[in-house]
């Protein structure tokens, strides 16, 4: 069955979240992932790039943004890319952010592909109802997760060239396959 997703871009050109290891923000690395990813993406679903404006504070820009993914409508998934933030190398390890059951069953399939694909800590699923990311979890008719595959410390594995590039674009190919 074909769902409407919605794959948005953490942070925004101005304000762009953490840089990793190769020098790479968050709003960077997950711009151009997306692009790179869309191609190997099952074509059964209808994908949408959504890119965060910068508004000068993170509750308008959650609504704009929200307010452009129901203008889409029928949305049935949101994803919101990031990456976790850390120098210290011996953090390592993905994690995804929900806060309904459709979205912590959803969150327990994308950690299964993580699971099977990345050579990292299997950090959990992670229910969020206050504090970081509930901003974007809390929004919508439509089941939303926050996706951490890596920490900032290990962004150079998670580079074209990098051991855990391919292994991410198949864990979420997968994923996707499996909606």
């Amino acid at each position: 069955m074909s769902k409407k997703i919605a794959l948005c871009i953490g942070h925004n050109p101005v304000k762009r979240g953490a840089y990793g290891s190769a020098g790479i923000s968050e709003y960077d690395y997950n711009k151009q992932l997306l692009s790179e990813l869309l191609p190997y993406l099952p074509p059964n679903h209808d994908y949408h790039v959504i890119e965060r404006k910068n508004l000068g504070s993170y509750t308008k820009e959650q609504d704009e943004m929200h307010k452009r993914i129901s203008e889409l409508g029928d949305v049935d998934i949101a994803l919101e890319f990031h990456f976790n933030g850390a120098s210290n190398p011996l953090i390592n390890g993905h994690e995804i952010l929900y806060l309904s059951q459709s979205g912590k069953e959803l969150a327990e399939k994308l950690d299964a592909c993580y699971d099977k694909y990345l050579d990292n800590n299997d950090r959990n699923i992670i229910k969020r109802n206050k504090g970081n990311g509930y901003g974007f979890l809390r929004r919508g008719n439509y089941t939303s997760l926050i996706v951490e595959p890596f920490f900032a410390s290990h962004q150079t594995r998670f580079m074209e060239g990098g051991d855990l590039y391919h292994p991410l674009i198949a864990a979420y190919k997968e994923f996707f396959a499996a909606l």
